[in-house]
């Protein structure tokens, strides 16, 4: 008798909540402090959504709280299956709850995907497919959470994070594209065009774009900010600079050129764009550089990730 008042106290606290919920949810839509445009979902998620409602009403939040504590139990015990399940849960339980989609990726393409790149040589195929399956995982949770928060730019940051450091080879198209939509949601960081500028720079034939921006954002910050500008910022804008000194003139002085590219190259692997190399490589063969002492070529890393 006990459990069943229990229960129908529970179902009575969550119909009462529900509608609460639900009137909060409208006034921060109302009030610009959330956007749901486009946050449409398709009939298997509506029927997902009307279940989970149907059973939990208001306890949804209760109820993904609880969920996240299992899957960090679940962390612990390195049994990432189930971290990735009741991660899932948690995204359709509070589909527009940031948090979830952020501990979700988190423990998928860094926790997971790091966990079996560090397991031991016997299993070191399979070890490798898991390491990029999971890294894929955590790009998936980040794009279904941006289409419930379209304008969330941490999701946005974190997918570009993922393109940057996971995803290999880099894809510095696709990051620049999640910084830019970063840059261009409400309460982006300062940064996000700034690192929209440096992921185009590595992008080839993108070279006049990306070197508009550099100078748009270098302009800004020294209008702006006292503090001097980052020094990949300046790198990059040098080394257009000096690549544009040769192309135009050619009695430039390649020897002073070339050292200077070579120690940018060399201090500041940020800086090392496509742009970069290829001037490098030209002035090598110009100068009569030795094999030995020139430009070592870029190391060959395994692939990771697939989207």
């Amino acid at each position: 008798m006990k459990p069943v008042i229990i229960l129908a106290a529970l179902l009575a606290f969550g119909a009462l909540r529900l509608p609460l919920e639900h009137g909060l949810a409208a006034a921060r839509v109302n009030a610009g402090l959330r956007d749901d445009t486009g946050a449409t979902m398709n009939m298997r998620e509506q029927v997902s959504q009307a279940s989970l409602v149907a059973l939990l009403g208001g306890l949804r939040s209760m109820a993904a709280a609880i969920w996240d504590l299992w899957a960090c139990t679940a962390w612990e015990n390195t049994n990432y299956a189930q971290v990735e399940r009741d991660y899932q849960f948690c995204q359709r339980l509070q589909p527009r709850t940031f948090y979830y989609y952020d501990r979700g990726q988190w423990m998928m393409a860094y926790n997971a995907a790091h966990f079996y790149e560090l397991q031991n040589s016997e299993r070191g195929a399979l070890n490798a497919l898991l390491r990029s399956a999971y890294t894929d995982k955590g790009l998936v949770m980040l794009r279904t959470g941006q289409r419930f928060l379209p304008k969330e730019p941490r999701l946005h940051e974190q997918e570009a994070a993922l393109y940057r450091d996971k995803i290999r080879p880099r894809q510095p198209e696709k990051e620049a594209a999640a910084w830019g939509r970063a840059a261009d949601s409400p309460g982006a960081p300062a940064y996000a065009r700034r690192m929209q500028a440096y992921a185009l720079a590595h992008v080839p034939g993108q070279e006049r774009e990306a070197e508009a921006m550099l100078r748009s954002v270098f302009n800004d910050w020294t209008k702006h900010r006292t503090s001097r500008p980052p020094p990949t910022l300046t790198n990059l804008l040098e080394i257009y600079d000096l690549c544009r000194q040769v192309e135009e003139n050619p009695a430039a002085d390649a020897q002073s050129i070339y050292s200077r590219l070579r120690a940018i190259y060399d201090r500041s692997p940020p800086s090392r764009i496509p742009r970069l190399w290829a001037m490098l490589r030209q002035l090598e063969s110009r100068l009569d550089i030795p094999i030995t002492e020139r430009t070592p070529e870029p190391p060959t890393e395994p692939a990771v990730g697939t989207l």
